[in-house]
């Protein structure tokens, strides 16, 4: 997902993204963004509006991803 793209909860707008890419070593699309409260319960199923087509996406804790290498 995109800047600036809506998030909606029910079909109706409640937040937008702030930052998204694809992730090569998970192959899947992450996004951070903003809602309010009472819409950030992790588990929480999302849509992500993507030139206005709903993606389904879902609300997780970071880090995506824990690296298997111990740090030196």
């Amino acid at each position: 997902p995109r800047e600036h793209y809506p998030i909606a909860i029910d079909g109706q707008v409640v937040g937008h993204v702030t930052t998204g890419m694809k992730s090569p070593t998970l192959d899947k699309f992450l996004g951070m963004g903003y809602v309010p409260r009472g819409h950030h319960k992790l588990g929480t199923e999302i849509d992500i509006l993507v030139r206005g087509q709903p993606k389904r996406a879902r609300i997780v804790r970071r880090p995506f991803y824990k690296p298997r290498y111990k740090e030196l």
